[in-house]
């Protein structure tokens, strides 16, 4: 059985495929704030480019595609520690944030995304730091572009969430003076004001728990389960979420209850109307020899902002009470959406894994970037299975990957197939392969590279790099083709390669 191998493509909306290569018809685009994900998207822009000359020019300008390739860098590390967040690897996206900041430490956006993450993983202490760092570089850089009010007033907010989850007698005073100054930044923004309400209002209990953290408290591996009354969470889910009204009835139905939670909409914009997102909800089943687990999937959809999913693994009890195995979460903007492919963002299938009688989950998450001049896509395969009573995640694999420069075409394409082999449990065989297309005559190529195996500093090495990303592509001056083939078995419930 072979799982996936895909090849280059043409560019996928937001443009056509003439007009995604032509920088000049979709430039880059500011994606939506996000409250509790992130501070703001990069804007990746193109540096005025000038033509290399002999000498300080030719100096000038392997400094400018320098910093051009540090922007990129950062967004790509970016966009890794978005997805590790999203799945709550939090130590992984720490550090991955970390990477894309030092890329490009003038840009204080990073940083609210760093601090937000570094709460999230527990380091109160460092997150606090942190977010006062893009807070004073957003403030300063706001001085010559307002354009930077929302991601500073989102900053603000985050800071404010650290300050209150802190033990200090003046925790609540600090945090309502940072929600106050976002709402200077941001008027009228109703998640800052709820959170502003309720710290105000003199109520111990806090905020009603949300539909995720109720169905938290039904974890199988805890013994938990519970009957649920569907109506109540339905009506739940569309309080927090602000989801059309068809929405609760379409969980009801279901028997869904609280696969979402507050940040679930906040891959959206907070202003936007209810009418503005598409929701979908599956529901599918596994066989677990004599038990079965049900997979809801529940989708939120806007072709302008992005889209967020939820899929979560229920069992049910021999007394009917339900309990959650495990999630899986996934959600990005419409800018980081897979430019190179035209399939849906997660899609499921079972797959015989581990037994005949026993069914695991693929799972394929497809992300990438698709607006400015970098473009690209991604493609993470994962299988998951039931152990005891938690989903485990068993394997993950890049089946697709491929970043490029608009207007050039994709230099380097990796790609991936996995296929199952032998008996029960399966082996994974993993064959993978790196293609290079360098958008210039080859014999110009080889004398460029010869050239810079030859250089003899850093200067004229970057000088020689830069000429040679500008005549055949961004990358051509590394990119070498490979192929390689791996095996996986499974063992103490994980695949391990073989060595």
């Amino acid at each position: 059985m072979v799982v996936r191998r895909i090849p280059w493509s043409p560019p996928r909306r937001p443009c056509t495929v003439a007009l995604c290569l032509l920088m000049s018809a979709c430039g880059p685009r500011e994606s939506p704030n996000a409250e509790a994900s992130s501070a703001a998207e990069p804007e990746i822009a193109a540096a005025n480019k000038t033509t290399p000359a002999a000498g300080a020019g030719a100096v000038d300008a392997a400094k400018v595609d320098a910093a051009e390739v540090d922007a990129t860098r950062a967004a790509r590390h970016q966009q890794a520690a978005r997805r590790h967040s999203k799945e709550g690897r939090w130590q992984e996206a720490i550090t991955e944030f970390q990477q894309a900041s030092a890329a490009n430490p003038s840009d204080g956006r990073l940083l609210c995304e760093l601090g937000w993450t570094q709460f999230r993983g527990s380091e109160r202490g460092e997150a606090a730091a942190t977010l006062g760092r893009g807070i004073a570089l957003l403030e300063a850089a706001m001085a010559v572009d307002d354009a930077l009010r929302k991601p500073l007033g989102a900053c603000f907010y985050n800071l404010g969430r650290v300050a209150e989850a802190s033990v200090s007698p003046d925790a609540k005073v600090t945090a309502a003076e940072h929600y106050r100054r976002s709402l200077e930044l941001r008027p009228g923004n109703s998640v800052v004001e709820r959170r502003l309400a309720a710290l105000t209002s003199g109520a111990e209990d806090g905020p009603a728990p949300t539909p995720t953290q109720a169905l938290a408290s039904m974890d199988c591996a805890d013994g938990a389960g519970a009957k649920i009354d569907l109506a109540a969470w339905s009506a739940s889910v569309r309080a927090h979420q602000g989801l059309p009204e068809s929405f609760g009835p379409e969980l009801t139905k279901l028997g869904l209850t609280g696969v979402a939670d507050e940040s679930f909409i906040n891959f959206f914009d907070e202003e936007q109307t209810p009418a503005q997102v598409r929701a979908e909800v599956k529901r599918s089943a596994l066989r677990l020899g004599e038990r079965e687990a049900s997979v809801v999937h529940v989708s939120l959809h806007d072709e302008d902002e992005g889209r967020a999913e939820r899929v979560a693994v229920l069992l049910t009890r021999p007394s009917g009470e339900l309990c959650l195995a495990g999630e899986i979460l996934s959600g990005s903007s419409a800018c980081e959406a897979n430019c190179l492919s035209d399939g849906p963002p997660l899609s499921m299938s079972p797959v015989k894994l581990i037994a005949a009688d026993v069914d695991a989950l693929q799972v394929d998450v497809s992300s990438g970037a698709c607006c400015g001049i970098e473009r690209g896509g991604v493609i993470e395969t994962s299988f998951y299975g039931i152990e005891g009573d938690k989903l485990v995640k068993y394997a993950e694999f890049t089946t697709m990957q491929t970043w490029y420069n608009s207007p050039h075409v994709p230099v380097k394409d990796t790609s991936a197939t996995v296929e199952l082999m032998g008996e029960f449990p399966k082996q994974l065989e993993v064959k993978t392969d790196t293609r290079c297309t360098f958008d210039c005559d080859e014999a110009a190529l080889l004398a460029m590279r010869t050239r810079l195996t030859a250089a003899s500093t850093d200067t004229e090495r970057a000088a020689i790099t830069s000429e040679i990303d500008e005549a055949c592509g961004p990358g051509a001056a590394e990119c070498e083709e490979s192929s390689s083939l791996e095996r996986y078995v499974y063992r103490d419930g994980a695949y391990h390669p073989v060595k």
